[in-house]
């Protein structure tokens, strides 16, 4: 080492020692130390300008620190002349130090104004400030920073501002001392006259100091430093021995880093050796340089212990707890973070390692570390150590008090991450996502709801804290997606399963958590494909259990479980599309499965169970009768595995009755029949009465007692029935038994609304089935009197088909009408008929008109009505269901009272029917599987005109209705082929419907000199997708009629609707005519402006809104004041929903509700001239609700008069339409809506006139009201 190195090295731990000496507070020492390094670097000249800065900076500190006031100045400038001569540093947080330490220099040589733009400038850089990072180290600098621009802006003559910044550093909560607090606090006061002294600083600066020469590393080599260090030692140096143990963990860091192990470990071996010798000395100080040191080490093992051993481990323990016992002294902040970095290491060894001396020696220093810790990090750190290890040894014990314990550390660790400054870095997400994992498994072991919101609420801030690419995003997904499920199984909230859905798909695409992601994804989708009121396709969920099974590894013990699924989603997606390609995967899959599984494995049952079915259906479309063998055998050995007391029991059985009825079926063999009636019976038994799967059961034994019957019939046998005297060959006690059976199921006190209908609507099919139709009445009426209560209590949500549930519930409406009129109750037959209908669409999916009306009178009630009907539908446990509905009850008869709601819910009465016959009958078509009336009320009373073929002609007659709309963007010569088809249609409504209604009627011979009587059609069911306003003979009759040519028809979608319209009062003609045409979002209609026009020309004083004015904002703040409104746009209706249609505006859909809503106080008419008002039927036969058009949808919502079409029809045909209605509508010079059927009916005649074989342009126009 040459001279001058020396003299610089010296000089350099001379100002270590004085560093040393003012940590320990002896800054009477440490002044001559001091004073020496300065005068070496004053005189020679050696050291660089930052090992200069610093020596001066200490020497200013020391001499502040001894109140030598008057020499702090002069050595202030010239530690600043050292450090101006610094170039400025890459690091962000090295630069903030350096201008935070100039500027308190500046502000101890008097110059304040310099100061503050200094420190202004490290605010600028202190990493917490600005990017909102925020751990301890960067937030004690930032602390430091504000604290010395508040005193330099007060001595500048800026209280105002100096208390604002003292203010934010306050709110920051971690200054390093408390006389940095004091200063914060003097400085936070606006008022405040005196700035503190500046002398307050030192402590700060001595950190930042500190922190400097750290980041900057040391001067020289540390193995010269330990070879200086060891010569001082033995000259007797006092300093000397804690400087050596600075300068040996300095060479083990080096040679470390280096990967020279073994020659580290010799220069820890020493480290640790002189730090023992320090604690013995007992000099103070010595501990807390011990803690400092030690603590360093410590760390530096830390930050590579994924490349530690056993022995490092040990190492690392053995280091931390010499830095515990080294900060006895070192104040509450440094003794409890030793404590802290102490219990992580004995933490991590008990993980690796497994020993419970760790974890019980890890417990006892938490218990003598106490709870209260001057910092959020040490209480987060610490309530973090504690939750963990109480979890272990929960793990290891079961103690449920351990694991109580720990997750009310999790909270107060979650509690601490909360305070300001805090809770966005990785520990955060950490402590929450375990402690939602503790709150999970206490949910699932004891059952605490609390546990699962909180849970939910945990996972929820993690995912906000972590980016969207972070490593542990995926895995969160999951957790979160698992505990809403649960949620979902509580509530049955169904928000709860879409979100599950969706953050196991998001999941689904990370490859750590691909497997358990998938899982979670099949199982939600399966179950909501599953509830009863789904619409969703199967087919995501095949497709996802196709990935997951893919991706199991072969012998994945649950790859057997979720082939089964596989096997069901696809016999699920099979009964939709008919592929029979999915039926024999569904085969292949079930076959595998339940080769998978052992014969002592309890999953087999399930598997066996599935197989079971898919066998069925496999026969049914294939005929293999051995099909039906191998099912039988499965069903036998599921239910010789399944234990008597098995809660699945009943299904199981129920599986083996079904293989055998179908058995019985294909084969004949009568002791299948037999004994498939025998354990469906059994299956029934022991089921409690209101147990959700007995209505299948029930169906089941319905239909094997209907087998029976029909034997018997066919074949001269009576066939045995559902009781015990059906073994004795008597088939009516059966009948008995079964209706007996049904009647207590109809009034079973527990049952929910929708079972009860079940039970009536199977008694009545089985009694009309037997022929008894007063037995069917009485069951059918129970059913519909049930609807408005279900349908109310499940707010118009639809539900698959199945049973009574949905589409089946107009086919219930209709069938109780019939059973009406064969038990000639012919006025019961059309109040059911209308009580039904009033029930289905006003509960149709979407919106609840009648609770739209009950929230505008009363929102409290409307609310209880909502949330006691999600409870009936959702179903309460069976000994609260008869106080729900007494309470239903009796809140029916409290919404009664309300002005206007005095018939809410109330089923209709005849006389109240016929009072709405006014100018001419109201004509119910029903159409049922039993029989087809025409329901004609009068004032009088009913007439009844049965229609026979009616309903097993319809199904074929709608396909080539549809046929003929498909064909009208087809080629010109299938378009017109196109018109003779639905000429043909039109001739079967005049046969099968028309004429038999005019001939009862006595209407097919109208006077010429009369106006046309008025007739109004009421059709059910798909009946309501075709013209029946059109229908007429075939032109080859002479003196071929329509009903056009014989009445004046219209449409009513209910009577009551109907009576509703007429009690409307009439209001001042005010007009809106709304095109939006040549708009970029609507296509062009050539002909939408001419018609806007001519409706303008007849209207007088109408608003028109055409183009791009056409929007949805403008159009709904006009419809207050239009009593009357045309559209002449795009429009969409799906016949199967009330509300799942619109009109196609400027900027968007205006849907029917928004429309409806937003309506005059006494609307009196709405022309739709829009392309396609109630668009092209659902591609399938069978529509979910009583098929409705558009039109009828707008009069139900309170249009008294509503005029549109029932397909598609150009634009051209709208426009002349349009133009001869309002010629008609005013031309008696004044305008009075209630001749709008008239009007229409005239302009309908005219077109049909010009185009006489081209039905489409003229046909497809209706009027829904008076």
């Amino acid at each position: 080492m040459s001279g001058s190195d020396y003299q610089a090295e010296f000089a350099a731990s001379l100002t270590e020692q004085a560093a040393y000496l003012s940590s320990l507070g002896r800054f009477a020492d440490a002044l001559e130390p001091s004073t020496e390094a300065c005068e070496i670097y004053m005189s020679t000249g050696v050291g660089d300008a930052a090992a200069r800065a610093e020596a001066f900076t200490r020497q200013v500190i020391v001499l502040a620190r001894l109140d030598r006031t008057n020499d702090v100045p002069m050595w202030a400038h010239l530690a600043l002349a050292h450090w101006y001569e610094l170039g400025a540093p890459g690091n962000r947080m090295l630069m903030a130090r350096i201008l935070h330490v100039i500027s308190v220099l500046q502000i101890l040589a008097g110059e304040d104004g310099d100061a503050v733009i200094t420190a202004a400038d490290a605010v600028g850089l202190a990493p917490g400030s600005r990017t909102g990072r925020r751990g301890p180290t960067e937030l004690r600098l930032l602390v430091r920073v504000l604290t010395a621009h508040a005193m330099a802006l007060a001595g500048a003559g800026r209280p105002g501002e100096a208390a604002e910044v003292a203010g934010e550093a306050l709110r920051k909560r971690l200054a390093d001392t408390a006389e940095t607090a004091d200063v914060l606090e003097s400085l936070a006061d606006p008022g405040q006259t005196h700035r503190p002294s500046p002398h307050l600083l030192l402590a700060g600066l001595d950190a930042s100091l500190a922190d400097i020469a750290g980041t900057r590393g040391a001067r020289v080599a540390p193995e010269d430093s330990v070879l200086l260090n060891r010569h001082l030692m033995r000259e007797g140096s006092d300093s000397a021995q804690p400087s050596l143990l600075t300068a040996l963990a300095a060479r083990f860091t080096q040679l470390s880093a280096e990967g020279r192990k073994e020659e580290a470990a010799d220069w820890l071996s020493e480290a640790i050796s002189t730090s023992r010798q320090l604690l013995t000395d007992g000099e103070p100080g010595y501990g807390r340089h011990v803690t400092r040191v030690m603590g360093d080490i410590g760390d530096f093992l830390w930050s590579r212990l994924d490349q530690c051993d056993a022995e490092d481990l040990d190492r690392l323990v053995d280091i931390r707890g010499l830095a515990y016992e080294g900060s006895a002294e070192a104040g509450d902040t440094g003794r409890a973070d030793a404590a802290f970095r102490l219990g992580t290491g004995l933490l991590a060894r008990f993980e690796r390692g497994h020993e419970t001396r760790d974890l019980e020696d890890l417990l006892a220093l938490l218990r003598r570390s106490g709870e209260r810790f001057p910092t959020s990090e040490l209480r987060h750190g610490m309530a973090w150590l504690a939750s963990r290890a109480l979890t272990h040894r929960y793990d290891l014990t079961g103690d449920r008090a351990d694991l109580y314990e720990a997750i009310e550390h999790g909270i107060k660790a979650i509690v601490a991450d909360d305070e300001p400054g805090t809770g966005t870095g990785a520990a955060h997400v950490d402590a929450m996502s375990r402690l939602s994992h503790r709150l999970w498994h206490r949910y699932n072991t004891f059952g605490t709801p609390d546990d699962l919101e909180a849970a939910i609420t945990l996972i929820d801030r993690s995912l906000s804290v972590l980016g969207d690419h972070h490593a542990e995003r995926a895995r969160l997904l999951v957790s979160l997606g698992t505990v809403l499920f649960a949620r979902y199984d509580r509530s049955g909230d169904p928000a709860d399963l879409d979100r599950t859905i969706d953050l196991a798909r998001e999941a689904s695409g990370d490859e750590p958590a691909r497997i358990p992601a998938l899982e979670l994804l099949c199982t939600a989708l399966i179950r909501r494909y599953g509830k009863s009121d789904s619409s969703h396709d199967p087919g995501e969920a095949v497709m996802a259990l196709r990935q997951l099974i893919s991706a199991l590894p072969q012998g994945h013990e649950a790859r057997a479980e979720h082939l089964v699924n596989l096997s069901v989603m696809l016999r699920q997606r099979h009964s939709r599309t008919m592929d029979s390609v999915d039926l024999q995967e569904a085969l292949a899959a079930g076959r595998q499965a339940v080769a998978l599984l052992s014969a002592d494995d309890p999953r087999r049952s399930a598997a066996l169970f599935n197989l079971t079915r898919v066998l069925e259906d496999v026969h049914k479309r294939s005929g293999d009768r051995q099909l039906l063998s191998e099912a039988v055998d499965a069903a036998e050995e599921a239910v010789s595995r399944s234990p008597d007391n098995a809660p699945d029991r009943a299904a199981v059985v129920a599986n083996l009755a079904q293989a055998l009825g179908a058995r019985w079926l294909a084969q004949g063999v009568k002791a299948d029949l037999t004994e498939a009636i025998s354990l469906a019976r059994h299956a029934v038994e022991i089921l409690p009465a209101d147990s959700p799967t007995r209505a299948p059961l029930l169906d089941l034994l319905e239909a094997l007692l209907r087998y029976g019957v029909e034997h018997e019939a066919d074949h001269g046998i009576r066939g045995q029935a559902m009781s015990l005297a059906f073994e004795r060959g008597s088939p009516e006690a059966g009948l008995a038994e079964a209706i007996a059976v049904l009647r207590s199921d109809t009034a079973a006190p527990n049952a929910l609304p929708l079972e009860r209908i079940r039970a009536a609507e199977r008694l009545g099919r089985l009694a009309m089935t037997a022929g008894q139709s007063e037995v069917a009445l009485e069951g059918y009426s129970l059913a519909v009197d049930l609807l408005p209560l279900a349908l109310a209590a499940r707010r118009g949500r639809p539900t698959r088909r199945g049973g009574t549930e949905p589409g089946d519930l107009d086919e219930l409406v209709n069938d109780a009408a019939a059973a009406a009129m064969a038990a000639e109750r012919w006025e019961q037959a059309a109040v059911l008929l209308e009580r039904g209908r009033v029930a289905l669409l006003a509960h149709s999916p979407g919106p609840d008109q009648r609770l739209e009306y009950l929230r505008a009178l009363d929102p409290e009630l409307a609310d209880h009505f909502e949330e006691l009907g999600d409870r009936i539908s959702r179903g309460e446990p069976r000994g609260r269901r008869p106080g729900l509905v007494a309470e239903w009850d009796r809140l029916i008869e409290q919404v009664r009272l309300l002005p206007g709601m005095s018939s809410f819910l109330a089923p209709p009465r005849f006389q109240d029917l016929a009072a709405q016959v006014q100018d001419g009958p109201l004509v119910m078509v029903n159409v049922s599987r039993y029989r087809s009336d025409a329901i004609i009320v009068t004032s009088g009373g009913v007439i009844a005109v049965p229609l026979p073929g009616l309903h097993e002609e319809l199904p074929q007659q709608l396909r080539r209705f549809r046929s003929t709309l498909a064909a009208r963007y087809a080629p010109l010569e299938d378009h017109l082929k196109a018109e003779g088809t639905l000429r043909d249609v039109l001739h079967w409504l005049w046969s099968a419907v028309a004429q038999p209604v005019l001939d009862t009627l006595g209407l097919r011979n109208p006077r010429p000199d009369e106006p046309l009587p008025r007739l109004w059609w009421i059709p059910t069911g798909l009946l309501g997708l075709l013209p029946l306003h059109a229908a007429e003979e075939p032109r080859a009759v002479q003196g071929a009629l329509s009903m056009l040519d014989c009445v004046c028809p219209s449409y009513a979608a209910t009577i009551s609707a109907l009576g509703e319209a007429r009690r409307k009062p009439h209001a001042p003609l005010s007009a809106l005519v709304v095109a939006p045409t040549g708009s970029p979002r609507v296509d062009d209609l050539p002909h939408a402006e001419r018609e806007a026009h001519e409706v303008l020309a007849r209207m007088g004083t109408a608003r028109l809104l055409s183009g791009t004015e056409a929007t949805k904002d403008a159009v709904l703040s006009q419809l207050p004041q239009a009593s009357v409104v045309h559209f002449a746009c795009h429009g969409v209706m799906n016949p199967g929903s009330l509300r799942a249609g619109g009109l196609e505006l400027a900027d968007g859909p205006l849907t029917t509700a928004e429309l409806r809503a937003a309506q005059a106080t006494a609307p009196q008419l709405v022309v739709l001239s829009a392309c396609g008002t109630a668009s092209r039927p659902a591609a399938d036969a069978d529509s979910p609700w009583q098929a409705v058009s558009l039109p009828a949808t707008l009069h139900l919502g309170g249009y008294r008069h509503a005029i549109g079409t029932l397909w598609e029809v150009d634009d051209r045909t709208h426009a002349d339409m349009a133009s001869l209605f309002y010629a008609a509508l005013t031309d008696r010079g004044s305008v009075s809506t209630d001749d709008s059927p008239r009007a229409l009916h005239e302009a309908v005649r005219r077109v049909r006139a010009r185009y006489p074989h081209i039905p489409s342009l003229w046909a497809a126009h209706i009027h829904v009201g008076p």
